[in-house]
């Protein structure tokens, strides 16, 4: 009998493992940008554009599911379809120079299927 149960906590551990290994996660290559770091990229000098670029290191197709700005003055855009294992994807937080400066950052809040990081805050900074 002890040996069944240890058997079915065995498999119960390494399926859970598997499971958590198929799901889909995201890494970023910044979760924060400064304004200073891409204000001469940006094409209108009273709007601010930051490209977040993020790779699903996971091993299923990963989805944006939402992205909630900080305030209305925040307009996001990002990718809408699936993005597949080690493909990229991004999100665009878009926002005026005048909010930026008077707010000292905005951010948006990102929900993902994601097995690591179901809730992502991503920070545009002054």
């Amino acid at each position: 009998m002890i040996r069944i149960i240890i058997f079915l906590l065995m498999l119960s551990s390494t399926s859970s493992q598997a499971q958590r290994k198929s799901l889909p996660n995201l890494k970023f290559n910044s979760k924060s940008i400064s304004y200073t770091s891409i204000k001469d990229q940006q094409k209108d000098p009273h709007k601010v554009k930051a490209k977040f670029v993020f790779t699903n290191v996971g091993s299923s197709p990963i989805q944006i599911l939402e992205v909630k700005p900080s305030c209305s003055c925040t307009t996001p855009d990002f990718s809408k379809e699936f993005i597949k294992p080690k493909q990229t994807g991004f999100i665009v937080l878009q926002t005026t120079t005048e909010q930026l400066k008077n707010n000292g950052l905005v951010y948006a809040v990102v929900k993902t299927n994601s097995n690591t990081d179901t809730y992502i805050k991503l920070v545009l900074n002054y």
